[in-house]
């Protein structure tokens, strides 16, 4: 599986490692997070920890057959954790 990793994923600090770390590791993940801003494949979105235990949200597409696009990489959000629990912001 090939993982790019996008500039805007990295624009929080934390590297494709610590975003491939958070995916192989989540205590959250779903594949349809929310709608594409761009017409292509739904959002998923991981939360996990980082290499240094810091837990992160990690958002990506799933592009078939075998390519995932993370362009999201940040400290884990309050409203993050309530939209994966159904709740509405």
């Amino acid at each position: 599986m090939a993982i790019e990793f996008t500039d805007s994923a990295g624009k929080h600090g934390f590297t494709r490692e610590d975003a491939i770390h958070a995916m192989q590791t989540p205590e959250v993940f779903t594949p349809h997070f929310d709608h594409s801003r761009t017409s292509g494949p739904d959002v998923a979105a991981w939360v996990g920890p980082a290499r240094g235990g810091r837990t992160i949200e990690v958002f990506a597409t799933l592009v078939p057959p075998d390519t995932v696009t993370v362009f999201h990489c940040m400290d884990v959000r309050a409203t993050t954790i309530a939209k994966l629990n159904g709740e509405r912001a």
